[in-house]
């Protein structure tokens, strides 16, 4: 079972990785910084034991709108370098939606949110596995092809091992469509 999991997962990381110009609008690259938030009885930047979590993130995104203006179906799949509590990599895709409630010619406000799926080489103690499970959401801005967001990150293992704790991150994000 978990073998099959992990395989599901780098098999969707690779096929969200390779071009497929007639299913998306826009693509897009971005760079961002992430770090422990919101975590139960701890401080913004730790996670369980007090330990630190920070990692840089590069994403590739599909963009592709599901109405004329206001809403698209997003895909991302990303690949990030933990730097604390322990050097590792993460690497996984998101799935999303993006709605646009104000936008204009150039850009504008946008709300983000979808499931997605991660592999992480760093043994978190309250997670028991390695294939992880995500929840995100967040707030962006669009300017032409220049894009800054905020996401919330949930990983959890959603009950395939034990423990089953969670870790939660906040990653600010800067990009560019291209």
């Amino acid at each position: 079972m978990k073998k099959s999991l992990v395989a599901g997962a780098l098999l969707m990381v690779l096929l969200c990785a390779g071009p497929v110009r007639g299913l998306c609008q826009d693509y897009g690259v971005s760079l961002g910084y992430g770090f422990a938030a919101f975590n139960k009885d701890n401080s913004t930047g730790k996670i369980q034991g007090g330990k630190s979590y920070s990692f840089i993130q590069a994403t590739f995104l599909y963009e592709k709108p599901l109405s004329p203006r206001e809403l698209a179906l997003v895909v991302e799949p990303f690949a990030s370098y933990v730097d604390k509590p322990s050097s590792g990599a993460e690497g996984g895709f998101d799935l999303g939606l993006k709605y646009y409630p104000f936008q204009t010619q150039k850009g504008g406000l946008y709300l983000t949110a979808g499931p997605g799926m991660a592999y992480s080489s760093v043994g978190f103690q309250d997670q028991g596995t390695n294939l992880l499970f995500v929840i995100q959401g967040g707030i962006g801005y669009r300017y032409k092809n220049l894009f800054i967001e905020d996401r919330f990150r949930n990983y959890s293992n959603w009950g395939t091992a034990s423990p089953n704790g969670s870790i939660n991150a906040n990653i600010i994000t800067l990009g560019t469509y291209f």
